[in-house]
Parts: structure tokens; sequence; C-alpha cells
């Protein structure tokens, strides 16, 4: 009895999670179906599932939307990810191997005030960090967005990636002093690939919060020169008296692309990373 309720239940599991599978890749898949069809059968009604023909219209459309306004809100956000994963990696990690291994008087405080950022919501910081970039002049600018986004990544990345540091037996560290390496040597090419699942952890985190902002770009940039994919989907999703949904699904499926392919990637160590340093 107790085998068959165990193999049911194995069952009812895996329907469960099937289920669930289909209910979030349903949206997704219907998305992609829609920029595929031409705009007359995107209001159909009733709808009909499948394009007919299938058609990469809505792309051009995307593509050469106000003079390729699209591309340049698309390049905007790549270079602002670029400039922050960048500074990530070259602030977080040293911060977080400097707590690990150069503990000193009052680092455990510093320490949580640095986690104590993550704390506070950016929305009630709006109007001095609007000032802020008035008086630095970086309003408008991607170099004024990456230094908000990342005011806000670093501390989490701090913190995950000090977890790692500090799970590595410190053994392998004395070793390779002993041998006459020094810290830079031991950071880049020791502990590197050690917390590469941590540091995969980090990088997603940072993309997609980079990759996804709304509010900080229609904030605190004002023209093209600064503003991300998420304003473009904005752009073409209000209009005056009409809005095509077969460009607006196109330009979520262009969005959604770099996401998955980095997912794709980074997943292993991703879901090896979010349990790194938590056990010793």
């Amino acid at each position: 009895m107790t085998k068959k309720t165990g193999i049911f239940g194995k069952i009812a599991f895996h329907a469960m999670m099937v289920l669930l599978a289909c209910l979030f890749f349903a949206p997704l898949v219907w998305t992609l179906i829609t920029s595929l069809k031409i705009s007359s059968e995107v209001i159909a009604y009733p709808p009909e599932f499948w394009p007919s023909p299938v058609t990469l219209v809505q792309y051009g459309k995307i593509l050469g939307y106000q003079d390729g306004v699209f591309l340049k809100f698309l390049f905007n956000t790549a270079i602002m990810v670029a400039m922050t994963l960048g500074l990530m990696v070259l602030v977080a990690y040293p911060a977080a191997y400097a707590f690990v291994f150069f503990p000193f008087k009052g680092s455990k405080f510093i320490f949580i005030l640095v986690l104590a950022i993550m704390m506070v919501p950016f929305q009630s910081l709006v109007i001095p960090l609007y000032q802020l970039l008035i008086k630095l002049r970086l309003f408008d600018t991607k170099p004024g967005l990456t230094f908000i986004y990342i005011t806000y990544s670093i501390p989490f990345c701090i913190f995950m990636l000090r977890n790692a540091l500090a799970s590595i037996p410190p053994a392998i560290r004395e070793s390779a002093l002993i041998d006459g390496a020094k810290d830079s040597r031991i950071l880049t090419s020791m502990y590197f690939p050690l917390t590469l699942p941590a540091l995969s952890t980090c990088i997603v985190f940072v993309f997609l919060a980079v990759w996804n902002d709304f509010l900080l770009s229609m904030l605190f940039a004002s023209s093209a020169k600064a503003r991300n994919i998420q304003v473009a989907l904005n752009y073409l999703s209000v209009t005056k008296f009409t809005q095509d949904w077969g460009v607006i699904n196109a330009g979520v499926v262009i969005s959604m692309i770099p996401v998955i392919i980095m997912f794709v990637f980074l997943q292993k160590h991703y879901v090896a990373g979010m349990t790194s340093g938590s056990v010793k």
C-alpha cells in the first residue's frame, strides 16, 4: 500500500510540475506567436492560435520604428548592463575578499552598513538622487543611471561573494601565500574559479535589475540618449489612437532574447550559487 502511495505521489508531483510549467510558458508562447502574425490576425475575433501566414513584418516595423529609436534604446541598455557588470566585478569582488581575509576593527559594522543599503527602497530617494545627478551633470546620461544601478547592486553582490569566499577552506590561501603568491594572484587565479557559481548569481541579479528597469530610466533620463528598452516598450504601448499589439509583442520577444540566452548559459552556476556559502 505504501509503495503504491509513493508511486501515485510521484505521479501527482510531476503532473503538478508539468501543469505549472505550462502555465508559466503559455504567456511566452502566446507572445511569440502573436509577434509572428499580421496586424489583422492579431486583433481578429475569435483569435486564431497559429498565424497564417507566419511573418516577420512586425519585427521589421519595430526595428524601423521612428528611424530606429528602438535599436537605440536597446543599445543604451546593453551599454549600461556592461558598465554595471564590469563595475560590480571590480568593486564587489575585492571588497568581499577584504571583508573575509583582512578583518579590522569595525569591519563587521561596515559590512552591516553595506547590507543596510539593500533595505532602503530607492523610491524613497528619488528626489535626492534627482538633485544629485543634476548637480553632477549626470542627468540623462548612461553613466548617471549606471551610478544608481551599481549603488544598489553592490551590497547584494558583496554579500553573496563574501559568503562564497568564507566557505572556502583558508588553508588554500595560506598555502598560496607560503609559495609566494600575492593576494591579487590568489583572488584572480584561485578564488575566481572557485566562486564562479556565486559570481554567476550576481551577474544574473544585476543583469535582470538593469535590463528590466523602467522607473529609474523613466525618471532620470529624458531623451533617447540614455533611456532603455523598457521605456521603448512603453512608447509602443502608449499611443494616441490605437495600439499595434503585433509590434508590441515583437518588442517584448526581442527584449526577452538576451535574458533567456544569459540564463541558459549560467543556469547551472546560478542554481549552485544560490546556496553557495550557506553551509560550511
